[in-house]
């Protein structure tokens, strides 16, 4: 963690909307280090829990220092520099995949929707469609408690320590190259038993029965670079303006549900039988009014006749 940009020296202006205008903030209380297995050092962003967006598209505004003029643009011992990739998680999913890449001297504004997810469990029959409720993602620290790689190298993995039971810290360090080279790829990685029993673990951790998602709009436009003079010796072409704000303050809800129930076969079997009978009736009706026509078709033909005759 010690490596990468200090905070301080990235995020250059925190502000808030609020009350009709922009509050600035101290970036140091909203910008946290973390550390994520994939991508490394990162920073996440989480408000307090008194500052909520009460306007549409006004939210949360951050200018940042991306040091993409000092960041390495060739292959060498690191991997190349492309740009800052930002996403919005949620508690329950601290890792997003869907992830926006921006680079240095840009306006980016990133509208954020929100959708409510509410999924069937459904354990067995064709198909089966089971999913997790928020107990059932226990499973996550027993899948930890019998990690391989701690039962048989004896060291963590590098990540986040909240993500970490207390106790686990404390009887193990964190795996070091020589403990991946030596123990982790021939013992667990390479290891066709220890594959097939982490798949089969993986097999159990369903998605969450209800869950919230969070979709990005992002739009860029080049920075004016006359309004962030104000901000030397950082080169304009390293400035990144970012508003992140919820497009609206509504959100969309989808519920999963079964096409066919019992109720909705009652309702449909009794919605038939009402227009079954219905229509019934109405031929029922038409019946004597059909005969009522035809026996007086008859007796005008026969009225008619007679009135010939004794023309006659």
């Amino acid at each position: 963690m010690d490596l990468g940009f200090d905070s301080r020296q990235m995020f250059l202006e925190c502000k808030f909307f609020a009350n009709g205008t922009y509050h600035k903030l101290p970036c140091e209380s909203i910008v946290e280090a973390i550390l994520d297995a994939n991508y490394g050092k990162c920073y996440g962003i989480n408000l307090p829990d008194d500052m909520v967006q009460g306007t549409e598209s006004k939210g949360l505004s951050l200018t940042i220092n991306t040091f993409d003029s000092q960041n390495s643009k060739n292959e060498t011992a690191i991997k190349r520099y492309e740009g800052l990739l930002l996403s919005v998680d949620g508690s329950m999913n601290p890792v997003a995949w869907e992830k926006t890449l921006v680079g240095g001297g840009v306006y980016l504004n990133l509208d954020v929707s929100l959708e409510h997810l509410q999924l069937m469990n459904v354990q067995n029959g064709d198909p089966s469609q089971p999913s997790a409720a928020p107990e059932g993602f226990k499973i996550r620290s027993k899948l930890i408690k019998n990690s391989y790689i701690v039962s048989t190298c004896h060291c963590l993995l590098n990540t986040e320590k909240r993500n970490i039971k207390v106790e686990y810290l404390k009887k193990y360090n964190f795996c070091t190259a020589l403990d991946s080279t030596n123990c982790i790829v021939p013992n667990v990685t390479q290891d066709q038993d220890v594959v097939d029993a982490v798949a089969s673990c993986r097999s159990r951790c369903h998605v969450q029965c209800d869950t919230w998602r969070y979709k990005m709009n992002p739009t860029t436009t080049p920075l004016n670079s006359r309004a962030y003079a104000r901000l030397k010796p950082v080169p304009a072409g390293d400035i990144l303006h970012l508003d992140l704000s919820y497009k609206s303050l509504e959100y969309k809800e989808f519920i999963q549900s079964y096409q066919i129930t019992l109720d909705t076969f009652i309702g449909n079997l009794g919605g038939q039988i009402t227009l079954w009978i219905g229509g019934s009736m109405i031929t029922l009706l038409n019946v004597p009014i059909f005969l009522s026509n035809c026996i007086f078709a008859r007796n005008s033909r026969k009225a008619r006749r007679k009135m010939s005759v004794a023309a006659e």
